[in-house]
């Protein structure tokens, strides 16, 4: 006789089978045969007293199992989702599957949505458009590829091969462009974005240290063109005939050189420096020197002046597109010298007569895209923009306290004054300067 262990050669009629339409199938009682088996009995009937699982053999049917609409398999379960075993059959409305422990890890399919409980591992394959790799997930469209990363460069998007953007793990974010909105946090400052290209809430600080107690504050601040750095921020120690004087710079954007800090070290003669500003990559102040030809330095040395000298202290700019620095030396004058490529520059006798005066405390822009001047009018709370001939186009009011605006500034296109306060004053000569740019209703 067969038992149940060999139950798939012995010529069951598979038609017995089809007796157990909603029960539920469980291994028969070892010992079961064929003979036990006729029309009329059902495999139910076989198991219909609990029996002693150890108990139980082995069956194999090599053939077709078919349960009832209503039916399902199960082990050590309750029902689908309860117990730690496994179901697959009609449950409540529609037929599930489950296996693992309905508490812990687990596998579910609830008619309509695949779930796992636990961990997932995977170290190869494709899931919604991702391919997984050992230690990333990437995904190519359109000519773009996307990837996120646990090695060094944590994330990556753009062009396959030139990724536009890229985080590393430590926390460096490096982008081709990026609009910003919200409040971002920079060393502890916040950085707020008040909607299209405006800039407010932009503050940061400088510290200064030397002989001088205190160290001073440049009377004004320069600006360069408007493909370079625009703004210098100029602090120095009065009391060495060698100050160091430390510049910290603004871009015209909000990439990643949109802050950086420098210092640099430069002659001076003890009288105070009214003005710097960087071209390139040469750092050029000017001061109050008795010496109207002593007025203007490059890299800490005076340079040659051939030609009309500064009158006075002066604040410094550029014209990028003929290659000139701008000297205001009064209030109503913009002086344009030439060879700024070396050490002796040329008064070109062609001086812009401004038809409005300004101040002469506060640096000015020169907009090299419109050819216009930008400067700052401190006693009429008003920004003034000139043509090239130095006759007004426009001016634009503020409202804030003007005593410590040093300048204005581009970023993007619109202008920013510039203000720089000192803080606080040390007896050894460190110094703290607070420093912040308010946004106006100018564009460029």
């Amino acid at each position: 006789m067969a038992t149940t262990n060999d139950v798939y050669s012995q010529g069951w009629d598979i038609n017995l089978l089809r007796g157990i339409s909603s029960g539920n199938i469980s291994a028969l009682p070892a010992g079961t045969t064929t003979d036990t088996l006729d029309a009329a009995q059902s495999l139910n009937d076989l198991i219909a007293t609990p029996n002693d699982p150890s108990s139980f053999g082995s069956a194999e049917y090599n053939g077709n199992l078919e349960i009832g609409r209503d039916g399902n398999i199960s082990s050590n379960v309750i029902g689908w989702n309860d117990g730690v075993g496994f179901f697959l059959g009609w449950s409540d409305t529609t037929y599930k599957f489950f296996i693992g422990d309905s508490t812990g890890d687990k596998l579910t399919w609830d008619g309509t949505t695949l779930s796992i409980t636990g961990t997932f591992t995977a170290t190869s394959g494709i899931i919604g458009g991702w391919t997984i790799g050992a230690t990333s997930f990437s995904a190519v469209s359109g000519g773009n590829t996307t990837i996120l990363s646990s090695g060094a460069t944590a994330f990556s998007a753009g062009p396959t091969g030139s990724p536009t953007i890229t985080m590393t793990q430590a926390g460096l974010v490096t982008a081709t462009n990026i609009a910003l909105s919200g409040t971002i946090t920079v060393n502890g400052v916040a950085l707020v974005g008040t909607g299209g290209d405006v800039l407010s809430g932009f503050h940061w600080s400088m510290f200064a240290s030397g002989a001088g107690v205190p160290s001073y504050l440049a009377k004004g601040t320069g600006y360069s063109d408007a493909t370079k750095k625009l703004m210098s921020f100029t602090i120095y120690d009065s009391a060495n005939t060698k100050g160091s004087i430390e510049s910290n710079e603004i871009s015209n954007d909000l990439g990643s050189a949109f802050f950086t800090g420098l210092n640099v070290s430069a002659i001076f003669d003890g009288t105070a420096i009214a003005c710097g500003l960087y071209i390139t990559t040469h750092y050029w102040h000017s001061d109050s020197n008795a010496t109207a030809g002593d007025r203007i330095s490059k890299d800490g040395a005076n340079v040659t002046i051939s030609g009309t000298a500064p009158s006075a202290a002066a604040m410094l700019g550029h014209d990028p597109t003929n290659s000139y620095l701008l000297v205001m030396d009064s209030t109503t004058r913009i002086r344009r010298y030439s060879g700024i490529s070396g050490t002796t520059i040329t008064n070109i006798n062609s001086d812009i007569t401004l038809d409005t005066a300004v101040s002469l405390t506060a640096g000015f822009l020169y907009d090299n895209t419109n050819s216009r001047y930008i400067c700052v009018d401190l006693t009429n709370n008003l920004i003034r923009r000139f043509n090239s001939s130095g006759t007004t186009i426009d001016t634009t009011a503020y409202t804030i306290t003007d005593t410590d605006v040093k300048g204005v500034v581009l970023v993007g296109n619109r202008f920013y004054l510039a203000v720089m306060t000192k803080a606080s004053t040390a007896s050894t000569g460190n110094d703290y300067f607070s420093n912040s740019l308010i946004p106006t209703t100018m564009t460029r």
